[in-house]
């Protein structure tokens, strides 16, 4: 019987502990824009060259922030047509500094998801009329 006490005890605070856990937030889930802007912090157009193939050579500090803003802006892309609309002829480096300048002068949207900075961005720059 005190064997039963016991484990009966052990599972009651076993389940305490448990419901105490705290679930991850954004920061451990999603990238912020505060991550972005460390990433790209320092990005312009001396962080890049644009051959005349249109090929583009980066300097490799920047490539996880050109690669992230690219990768979002192909995936809104090929979703939703009517939310950003690149005009033809539209670099990636000129993609990614829109993106850049647009993190420098919204500081205060920075906790919000690098997925909704980079839509805001691109939408605000390149709306579809």
């Amino acid at each position: 019987m005190r064997s039963n006490t016991m484990l009966m005890l052990l599972l009651a605070v076993a389940s305490m502990v448990h419901a105490q856990a705290k679930p991850q937030t954004l920061a451990h889930v999603f990238r912020l824009g505060n991550n972005l802007q460390r990433e790209c912090s320092g990005f312009n157009s001396s962080s890049f060259t644009t051959h005349e193939d249109g090929t583009i050579d980066i300097t490799a500090m920047y490539s996880g922030c050109f690669e992230y803003i690219l990768g979002v802006s192909d995936d809104i892309q090929m979703g939703s047509k009517d939310v950003v609309c690149l005009p033809t002829g539209v670099i990636a480096s000129s993609v990614v500094l829109v993106v850049t300048k647009y993190i420098d002068a919204h500081p205060e949207e920075l906790h919000k998801s690098a997925v909704a900075i980079v839509r805001k961005a691109l939408s605000s720059a390149f709306p579809c009329r």
